[in-house]
């Protein structure tokens, strides 16, 4: 079955295969048609398709095609006013995805009820960051249950500030339209993932719901990292922070130097 819907995608698509996953009895297979989005100096953000097919017995009547990035940790201060004056509180670490994807091919409140999208976390707003007033790693030590219980309004007031932060840096996507199935089986999605894209390894889950719930699923993960100097200068900041302090230091005072030599002439 996994070949006939490849060899269908492939004639009706015309994209070629990069990925694939399968549930373990093979009632959905998807595709990616990059497993390796590559950044280098002109990246200005770059084109996923993901397709795939989920077999007759299962009888889905919609599809959720849900794109998680790798986990990043914020810090969000919540400014107060203090003797007149506005100032900026106590961090507060908020721990969650750096880009996310969702899209259905209905409205996602419409295919699942409440309590699945909470189960599954689909949604930005259903999405379970996080949250602890100290970073990691000491916030492992710490019961996440009862911090969420503790913070209250902070937590949502602060994850909604989060949450409202990426929508605009377009690295969260929601409900765009440009989920389709076709012939009841097989379906396809676009995601136009922004230059600003982080780094590091994404996973895909594509869903087949049915009377609000998800009965079926996949996912394959893909990888989104630099190439070349861009690679180099990224892993030298990263790994190497104090020695790439140096070098910019050193770069900006060549600079400044010979520009004042040139002027001077």
């Amino acid at each position: 079955m996994k070949r006939m819907i490849g060899l269908a995608l492939a004639l009706l698509m015309g994209l070629s295969a990069g990925a694939l996953a399968n549930t373990p009895d093979d009632e959905m297979a998807v595709w990616l048609s990059e497993p390796l989005i590559a950044i280098d100096s002109g990246f200005s953000g770059a084109r996923l398709f993901i397709f795939g097919g989920v077999s007759g017995e299962a009888r889905a009547d919609g599809i959720i095609v849900v794109v998680r990035g790798p986990e990043e940790e914020v810090a969000i201060r919540k400014r107060e006013r203090v003797a007149g004056f506005w100032l900026s509180g106590a961090p507060n670490h908020v721990a969650g995805p750096s880009f996310y994807f969702a899209d259905g091919t209905d409205k996602i409140e419409a295919l699942l009820t409440p309590a699945e999208r909470a189960r599954l976390e689909i949604g930005a707003d259903a999405l379970d960051f996080g949250f602890s007033s100290v970073p990691q790693p000491e916030a492992d030590k710490i019961d996440n249950k009862a911090v969420h219980q503790a913070a209250g309004p902070d937590l949502k007031a602060l994850t909604a500030a989060l949450v409202a932060d990426r929508q605009r840096s377009g690295v969260f996507i929601e409900n765009v339209g440009a989920t389709e199935m076709r012939a009841g089986s097989l379906f396809r999605t676009t995601i136009d993932l922004p230059s600003n894209t982080p780094v590091g390894i994404y996973q895909v889950e594509v869903y087949g719901v049915r009377g609000g719930e998800a009965i079926v699923s996949a996912a394959t993960p893909f990888n989104v990292d630099k190439i070349g100097l861009e690679r180099g200068l990224y892993d030298l900041a990263h790994k190497q922070s104090f020695v790439y302090g140096l070098l910019s230091v050193a770069i900006a005072l060549v600079a400044g130097w010979t520009a004042a030599a040139v002027f001077r002439q």
